[in-house]
């Protein structure tokens, strides 16, 4: 992958919390442009995981990587609105792992096919609208799907149904064609941070990358060797000490602990 093709920096600014009656709102209180503190793309490729797995219901875990990475995307930004976008990329990034795992059980629970409208409908998680549930907005006929609905088309559907959010959250992304060291190259752009995150999961797909679940608490983490050792079993090394001392003082085994790597197969062509 040339990095080179991914220009983003992203201010990361002080904001402090206020209340409006109806819910926290993060305030920024910086012109996001003066601000010399930054996050880059290349610095967490994986940073996407790491937004996907937060949990929506604790404000102090929300305000605690909005201090470290910047806001989403604006200077005022209601905390209710991060959740919405920490579930829509969850929902979506669920898909993708049953996916990777071949979970056929669970895929025939997340998509759906209406046979008298020839449409696709899924259901992936607490998001809210499309990012939750829906129905893909154009009838389903690229593939001849089997009446009994066998793995590979619920393999098919799925995918699509991914492509399709993705593509929705590609909107923040601009392709531009700059000069480098006297050459056009082509640049993607991110307009903030929630885009640069869906532009990495877009990579992540599209690059069939593989990706395995911490032994000590269970989140997952990317593995390719440009980010990760493809035989690591600890998200961060915060998780391996602590994996370490809980053996060392014999409390029993970790709070995690998958069978094997996760591995899926190819997307359909």
């Amino acid at each position: 992958m040339d990095t080179k093709m991914f220009t983003f920096r992203w201010p990361i600014n002080n904001f402090h919390l206020t209340w409006d009656g109806r819910g926290i709102i993060l305030n920024s209180d910086d012109v996001m442009e003066g601000n010399k503190e930054s996050w880059s793309f290349q610095e967490s490729p994986d940073l996407f995981l790491a937004f996907a797995h937060l949990d929506s219901t604790n404000e102090q875990e929300i305000v605690l990587f909005a201090r470290k990475y910047g806001l989403l995307g604006t200077m005022y930004e209601r905390l209710g609105d991060w959740q919405t976008e920490i579930e829509a990329l969850r929902g979506a990034v669920n898909l993708w792992m049953e996916l990777r795992k071949e979970n056929w059980p669970m895929l025939a629970s997340m998509v759906k096919w209406n046979k008298k409208d020839k449409r696709v409908t899924y259901s992936i998680g607490k998001g809210f609208g499309i990012w939750g549930a829906g129905i893909l907005p154009v009838p389903f006929s690229r593939h001849n799907l089997s009446q009994d609905m066998e793995k590979k088309d619920l393999e098919v559907m799925g995918w699509e149904v991914l492509r399709h959010l993705i593509n929705i959250g590609l909107s923040d992304c601009n392709p531009q064609i700059e000069w480098d060291r006297g050459k056009l190259r082509l640049s993607f752009n991110p307009r903030n941070l929630l885009g640069a995150l869906w532009l990495q999961f877009a990579l992540a797909v599209s690059g069939d990358w593989d990706f395995n679940h911490c032994e000590y608490c269970g989140r997952p983490f990317l593995l390719t060797p440009s980010i990760n050792r493809t035989n690591r079993r600890y998200c961060k090394n915060s998780c391996k000490n602590m994996a370490y001392r809980q053996r060392v003082k014999g409390k029993g085994k970790v709070l995690f602990s998958p069978s094997s790597r996760e591995k899926g197969r190819k997307k359909p062509t």
